[in-house]
């Protein structure tokens, strides 16, 4: 299911920018390494023709991750491990204290961007939990709720369909192609008490049927963590809904 995305972390930027950057990484120690400096254009063009494969690899990584894509993770293992394997070749014909403890700090930085990008890309609200042919009548569970557009006041009516602390996918019961969601109040319901957050669009699907949202951190009463926390204790779970 393809996704529009309108919200990246800082930290998603982070991690691009870090994933381009493993180029100068290897590119800095072929420099000290050969005795060349590194403003020296032709070496550059050099070191990008010899290592154009690696380049690519960051290249599709650097998209994937940018586009959100579970693949990105996998992906991202790959840019480190050729990297690492690269830096211990190098290494292995010319040893420097220097790259072996810029290649320590290059992968502890790397595992922490990992674990990021894991948490990341499986936020509730960049996965819808559902393929089209999952939204059947009857579904064993519904969680309904309502979503307010504050910049107009239109409220619709939706249904989560994946949720965790920092958000939702919502289902909208009826779709409209000039539906505009980016700031809302999503209100749900648990034995007729209300819960309501103010949320922000992370993305939707193509169809404009279903929208993902993160709530921003918050302490209010009876908000949106108040509700998960609820849901947590009674058992509830994305796979009950189908």
């Amino acid at each position: 299911m393809k996704l529009k995305i309108f919200y990246r972390s800082t930290t998603m930027w982070n991690i691009v920018l870090f994933i381009l950057l493993s180029f100068f990484f290897i590119y800095l120690q072929e420099g000290l390494l050969q005795a060349k400096t590194v403003f020296d254009q032709a070496f550059l063009k050099e070191s990008l023709t010899r290592f154009w494969s690696f380049n690519l690899l960051l290249l599709v990584c650097g998209i994937m991750v940018f586009r959100l894509k579970h693949a990105s993770i996998f992906l991202f293992a790959c840019v480190v491990a050729a990297a690492s394997a690269i830096t211990i070749f190098n290494l292995s014909e010319n040893f420097s204290k220097l790259i072996t403890i810029s290649l320590f700090l290059y992968l502890i930085t790397s595992y922490y961007f990992y674990q990021f990008l894991r948490i990341e890309i499986n936020e509730a609200y960049y996965n819808p939990g559902f393929n089209n042919d999952d939204l059947f009548e009857p579904m064993l569970s519904k969680l309904n709720c309502e979503i307010k557009d504050l910049d107009s006041g239109s409220v619709y009516k939706a249904r989560l369909t994946n949720w965790n602390p920092n958000g939702c996918f919502t289902y909208l019961e009826d779709a409209s192609e000039n539906l505009n969601l980016k700031n809302v109040q999503i209100t749900t319901s648990l034995s007729d008490t209300d819960f309501n957050s103010q949320a922000v669009l992370a993305c939707r699907t193509n169809d404009k049927r279903g929208f993902g949202f993160r709530v921003p951190s918050t302490k209010e009463d009876f908000g949106w963590r108040d509700y998960y926390s609820i849901l947590e204790q009674m058992g509830y779970n994305v796979e009950l809904l189908r």
